[in-house]
């Protein structure tokens, strides 16, 4: 035998080598294709579990106001991604809640041709009437398109990058000649990956009856094209508004129709009493200082959670 010429061991070799290669690459696909596209897809599920919460938050500040008690909420501001025996993967997701304000302080609610002797302040039993947002922020690793979601005056709607603004829920600010507003009072900013806790606090509601038109000015990131759709559509649907038109800051002006109307008016806290006291409430008969009279008795509305939309249509389904 001539081991000099003998090249087996050669081709056992070239074919290891061609394994591992192989090994290399199907690794390298996985990890810059596969295990993203997972995470995606982790990162939508969160955005889609999100959107739910901010329509809870929704729910808790109108359930905080109408039956003035405490409501908690929260929500999970960032996802985690499972663990890989040999992938890399990267930090938890975060993401930020904050309650802010609507343009400056002078942004009020107000109302204009209304109770001739009776202020939405008296109503709601506040100097100033503002009320504020809870938004909620993503900061995830792969969909940069995803973009926030919000909820002001009983309306949750999502910010994306690609689709624009869409709204997630049917308004209860305007529920047949029952006018409900609740002002939102306080701030809260809280950063992290985790579960952050939210409490809304309910006092007193406010309610004055009226016969005549009457125009609301409502503080609000919206505009008045997207109140005019919001009104006019879904299964609460404000038949006596004739018409919506942009006010000055970032507010809109509601115009109603003549009708026996009950204005409402039910401050919610976060994190604490929002410490109001009206001049006219259901409890002392409707009665402030015109001696105006309740008017008939109207129906709770109803704080059922409306069903989710997809929000995010850019990401396609894997």
């Amino acid at each position: 035998m001539d081991f000099w010429t003998d090249e087996r061991a050669q081709s056992v070799q070239v074919g290891a080598v061609l394994l591992f290669a192989i090994l290399i690459v199907a690794f390298s696909i996985h990890q810059a294709y596969v295990i993203p596209s997972q995470n995606e897809r982790i990162e939508f599920n969160h955005a889609t579990q999100t959107e739910g919460e901010l329509q809870e938050i929704r729910n808790s500040i109108i359930s905080a106001g109408e039956n003035g008690n405490r409501v908690p909420a929260s929500v999970q501001l960032g996802t985690s991604y499972p663990a890989r025996l040999v992938a890399a993967q990267p930090r938890q997701s975060s993401g930020s809640l904050r309650v802010s304000n609507i343009g400056e302080a002078s942004n009020t609610f107000s109302l204009q041709d209304g109770p001739p002797s009776a202020t939405i302040a008296e109503i709601c039993g506040l100097s100033t009437v503002n009320t504020s947002t809870v938004t909620y922020e993503p900061n995830y690793n792969y969909l940069d398109s995803v973009g926030s979601v919000t909820t002001e005056s009983t309306v949750t709607y999502t910010t994306g990058e690609f689709e624009g603004r869409s709204v997630q829920t049917d308004q209860l600010l305007v529920s047949g000649t029952t006018v409900h507003i609740y002002p939102l009072v306080g701030e809260y900013d809280r950063s992290s990956g985790g579960r952050e806790p939210i409490i809304f606090q309910g006092n007193k509601t406010g309610e004055k009856s009226y016969n005549g038109d009457f125009s609301l000015t409502v503080p609000t990131k919206l505009s008045a094209n997207e109140w005019k759709d919001i009104l006019r559509s879904g299964e609460n649907r404000a038949s006596h508004v004739d018409e919506v038109t942009p006010a000055s800051g970032q507010a809109v002006t509601i115009v109603f129709d003549t009708a026996d109307y009950d204005i409402k008016c039910s401050p919610v806290g976060v994190g604490k009493d929002p410490d109001n006291s009206p001049e006219y409430s259901a409890g002392n008969g409707n009665q402030g200082r015109s001696g105006n009279t309740l008017g008939p008795e109207v129906p709770r509305i109803s704080t059922d959670k409306v069903s989710v939309k997809k929000a995010i249509r850019s990401i396609s389904q894997q």
